[in-house]
């Protein structure tokens, strides 16, 4: 555990506590880091808040993921995790990256790196990973990323879910995994993308993945809970390929679905306009015209009603 000279500059209220921003000097650099410790509430909703980071955290350094530095440290007398943030002159959220650029996945020097993320977040039971919690960062003329915030993956899903590691629950990732980062859907094509990703995670010694977990503090993860979290990745790093590719048939299943009732949506909503106007006709004396000219616009009239429209929709 470091106690070097982290401290406190700035509290940040979150829903699950307090996440407290400190700073250092390290080896002539300025480091800037997010503490976050264990507090009532959250423990009772994430469970072993330091013990998810910890593991994540090196699982992620495992298969080369691009993931923020994390370290035990002891500020004021709390026990936490401190998460470093990147030395770097600019840093924007993936949703503010999406703003700015408009597609933020097509502006990234490695964007097989986000398919690699979304296969660790299906080993860990990653239910929070969102824009917000994806850190890009100017790379010459395109932008690397790097992961954060890891409290609700491994005991904190089971925990923020309330159900068992080997229920049956956990195997279908659109029924507990809602949150994708803007662009990744899209991204997906099918499922031989994804199979390189699996594969390296399955090439994974368990010795290691063990050694990952027994790296946590016997202070902090109770054999209990440090035999579950074993059985449950061990498991599920066997499994993972046909999680996935449940995950892939269903995902299939959903777009057809959805275009579907948007079409008969589109088709029943004519019909009944198209009704409607012959009905006002009829009242008015005029003739039955179904179709309608399209009315004419003021050239001086900018609307975008047609892109609100679907960024309502879709969003």
């Amino acid at each position: 555990m470091t106690t070097k000279s982290w401290r406190p500059v700035r509290k940040l209220v979150r829903k699950l506590g307090p996440v407290w921003v400190v700073r250092r000097t390290h080896h002539n650099h300025k480091q800037t880091g997010y503490f976050k410790f264990p507090t009532r509430r959250n423990r009772k909703y994430v469970g072993n808040l330091i013990a998810n980071e910890l593991i994540s955290y090196r699982l992620a350094k495992l298969i080369d993921l691009n993931v923020a530095n994390v370290e035990l440290a002891k500020i004021r007398g709390r026990r936490g995790v401190v998460s470093i943030a990147r030395p770097a002159r600019h840093l924007y959220s993936w949703n503010r990256l999406h703003r700015m650029k408009g597609s933020a996945i097509h502006h990234l020097d490695h964007p097989e790196q986000l398919l690699r993320t979304f296969v660790f977040d299906v080993w860990i039971c990653n239910v929070d990973r969102h824009g917000g919690n994806l850190i890009t960062f100017p790379r010459g003329k395109r932008y690397g990323f790097y992961l954060i915030d890891h409290g609700l993956a491994l005991d904190g899903a089971l925990k923020w879910r309330k159900r068992p590691w080997n229920s049956s629950y956990w195997t279908n990732v659109w029924r507990y995994n809602r949150h994708y980062v803007r662009g990744l859907l899209s991204y997906v094509r099918n499922y031989r993308q994804l199979v390189p990703y699996i594969k390296q995670i399955q090439r994974i010694p368990s010795r290691d993945i063990e050694a990952a977990i027994d790296a946590v503090p016997a202070s902090i993860l109770d054999y209990e809970n440090r035999q579950k979290i074993k059985k449950m990745l061990l498991y599920r790093q066997r499994n993972l390929d046909w999680i996935i590719k449940k995950w892939a048939k269903e995902g299939n299943k959903s777009v057809r679905d959805v275009q579907k009732h948007v079409s008969e949506s589109s088709e029943t909503e004519t019909v009944q306009k198209q009704q409607q106007r012959v009905k006002q006709n009829k009242r008015h004396g005029k003739k039955h015209q179904v179709f309608s000219k399209p009315p004419r616009h003021n050239k001086q009239d900018h609307s975008t009603f047609g892109a609100d429209y679907l960024y309502y929709y879709y969003s």
